[in-house]
């Protein structure tokens, strides 16, 4: 979702593009496209390239043993090769996620200096994908949290809740940021001053709690609405795999809390949950 987002404001902003295709179809013109898989990652994909930003990733268990791993964790330490081959060695702007720390502990935002305790596999095979990152001098870690913005995987759900003016919620805290400030940020990292090496925990700056998003999308749909708390019970991942991730329930049960730190020069634009922040 993030690429769909990124790849119009590179192309709008006159940048020359190549563009991996593995599947999606590509959101613009005026790119070359080349069709592949990060898995098999080919050193000529790499000729010529200035900068590139590695978005590639599994984001919810398949039911396949390796799956993940095989796309999120060795996908990235081949790409990694092939930039360490690369006559002229590019920038590399590597997105991973909050995930790869695993949640907060007892409440205490995260930040670079926190332990890295992955519980889901998303998680671990972010975090051996930036193991492999840090192995390349030119390269940037952004690490999201909740991204909300066209294409999102969640928007469609949280209206289609807030229509039925019923939306349950978890008692935990969350950070997010907006799809433009996340494709902003990437942009900005093309020619950064002092970002190769650097690693950047990013967020709108808010904590938000599930009553935030509640009272959010009921402004957005012009109506109230009715919350009641999952109870702890219900958040297994059993559960949840019937609803198609059963890594949600590790979202909903645990608080996900950011402390942001950005490149010199760069600020956010927008609050993803305006209405009703928690501070």
């Amino acid at each position: 979702m993030v690429g769909r987002n990124l790849l119009p404001l590179l192309s709008e902003s006159g940048i020359n593009l190549r563009v991996l295709k593995h599947n999606a179809p590509v959101p613009v013109e005026k790119a070359e496209v080349v069709e592949g898989d990060i898995r098999d990652f080919q050193d000529s994909w790499l000729e010529g390239a200035d900068v590139v930003f590695h978005l590639a990733a599994k984001t919810a268990p398949t039911g396949k043993a390796g799956a993940m791993m095989a796309t999120n964790a060795v996908g990235t330490e081949r790409l990694v090769r092939a930039l360490q081959n690369a006559a002229r060695p590019p920038r590399l702007v590597f997105v991973s996620s909050i995930a790869a720390f695993g949640p907060c502990e007892n409440g205490v935002p995260l930040s670079n200096g926190s332990p890295m305790n992955p519980i889901t596999e998303y998680g671990r095979s972010k975090l051996n994908a930036e193991a492999a990152v840090r192995e390349y001098e030119r390269a940037v870690i952004v690490r999201l949290p909740m991204v909300i913005g066209p294409g999102d995987r969640v928007t469609k759900r949280f209206e289609k809740m807030a229509r039925m003016r019923i939306f349950p919620v978890a008692k935990r805290q969350f950070s997010a940021i907006d799809a433009r400030d996340a494709v902003r940020l990437l942009l900005y990292l093309t020619d950064a001053a002092g970002a190769d090496g650097q690693t950047y925990n990013v967020s709108d700056g808010e904590s938000y709690s599930w009553r935030d998003v509640a009272r959010r999308f009921g402004e957005l749909q012009g109506r109230g609405v009715f919350t009641f708390t999952i109870p702890n019970l219900l958040l297994q991942p059993g559960l949840f795999c019937l609803l198609g991730n059963s890594d949600a329930a590790h979202y909903l049960k645990h608080d996900w809390v950011f402390r942001p730190n950005f490149p010199a020069g760069f600020e956010t634009r927008h609050k993803v949950f305006a209405t009703g922040i928690s501070r």
